[in-house]
């Protein structure tokens, strides 16, 4: 019995390295696998390093109640293409006569949503297009202290006391002349909620609200005094890009955009790259954020997708079936434009050098992840098309000829 217990620990010893020697081999194979599939968060137009909290008693919850200014809601001014920011102090009666507003630009508030702040994604991608593009007064509200992860119930609760205190800063600009129907306000996710309940706290009605994928939870079914709503503005322009999930559906505004049905058929890919635990959530993070892109693109009148008239609401089965003309979407919508409208488009808005004529136009965030496997059998796809094309081409020419 004795002589068999060194060939016994001599098996498992074998046994033991055997599995080492496996392990090592696997892990060499899955290092540089799992380095492609771990792309920065901000490819996805998300803040993985946005740590503004960490616990629910860390959360910070105001209402109507408050007395603005208040330290957590604060605003910046960015005029021309500088990248200069302006903190806006609506208690100095000189600061107007000090800035560098400009009366005769045309002025956009940028309202960030959940987990968001000045200058976090994804809104940092469409105020660095408005900078870029140097022809507006820019003021970005960042109430981020009230919007941090993962207080979202706190967050929905809030929204009053951000618009109460937009709608102050409005007023001292009217002290100086500046009329409030004038500006735009711009809300992403949580932020349209914002432009939109600016209504409850100002005398006149803004000009324009372009709301990008309002957010859906535990606010769809609210009342229209606690949300966003077709009467909080001369013209409330809603783009759908998300609908259901993270966005709203339905007719929400004064005039809708369906984008894509409301998913983006290029944010499918994402999740083989991205936390693959959790497939849907970035997928639908990345259509819900992609409104930004689209907006970002419209700035350029010439770069704009354009709508044509749909079914009064979003996501829908029939696609095209109602007849009228088509209505571009963005920056550049008419003020009497109304009614549903679907855009089709296949390509990523905004990508960073989506045209090859102007490679600095877009953004590199705006461009979602593809696995490497599946980019390059998407370049293969292109480059045969492409050499068909030549082919053709070709041909035509030898026969003419």
């Amino acid at each position: 019995m004795a002589s068999c217990v060194p060939w016994t620990v001599a098996v498992l010893c074998v046994f033991a390295a055997f599995l080492a020697v496996i392990s090592n081999c696997e892990g060499q194979r899955q290092r540089p696998h799992q380095a492609r599939q771990d792309p920065p968060a901000d490819m996805l137009l998300l803040d993985r390093e946005n740590k503004t909290g960490n616990a629910s008693a860390n959360c910070i919850q105001k209402d109507e109640r408050l007395q603005c200014p208040d330290p957590d809601i604060r605003f910046y001014l960015y005029v021309g293409s500088s990248g200069e920011a302006d903190e806006i102090n609506t208690t100095d009666p000189e600061w107007f006569a000090r800035s560098k507003f400009n009366p005769e630009a045309p002025t956009v508030m940028l309202v960030h949503g959940y987990r968001g702040g000045e200058s976090l994604m994804p809104t940092v991608v469409l105020k660095n297009a408005y900078i870029k593009l140097g022809t507006h007064n820019l003021i970005t509200v960042d109430y981020g202290p009230l919007v941090k992860t993962p207080c979202y119930i706190q967050a929905v609760n809030s929204l009053k006391a951000a618009s109460k205190c937009i709608a102050q800063m409005l007023d001292y600009f009217r002290e100086q002349n500046i009329a409030s129907e004038k500006f735009t306000c711009i809300g992403f996710s949580l932020g349209s909620h914002v432009c939109g309940l600016i209504d409850n706290f100002v005398d006149t009605k803004l000009d324009k609200i372009i709301a990008l994928d309002p957010a859906r939870p535990l606010l769809a079914n609210r009342w229209d005094s606690d949300k966003l709503d077709p009467k909080d503005a001369k013209q409330v322009q809603v783009v759908h890009t998300n609908a259901g999930f993270y966005g709203q559906t339905g007719w929400t505004g004064t005039i809708d955009f369906c984008v894509n049905n409301g998913a983006q058929p290029y944010c499918q890919k994402t999740r083989r790259v991205f936390r693959p635990r959790r497939p849907s959530s970035d997928e639908q993070l990345c259509s819900h954020a992609h409104a930004i892109c689209y907006m970002a693109q419209s700035l350029w009148r010439e770069r704009a997708q354009v709508g044509e008239p749909c079914a009064n609401r979003c996501p829908q089965s029939n696609f095209f079936d109602r007849r009228g003309p088509s209505v571009i979407m963005g920056q550049f919508t008419p003020s009497y434009a109304t009614g549903t409208y679907c855009v089709k488009n296949d390509v990523p808005a905004y990508c960073l050098g989506a045209d090859p004529n102007d490679p600095e136009f877009g953004d590199i965030r705006c461009c979602p992840v593809i696995h490497n496997n599946t980019r390059s059998r998407i370049s293969n796809f292109v480059s045969d098309r492409r050499a068909e094309r030549r082919k053709k081409m070709w041909r035509r020419f030898e026969n003419d000829n």
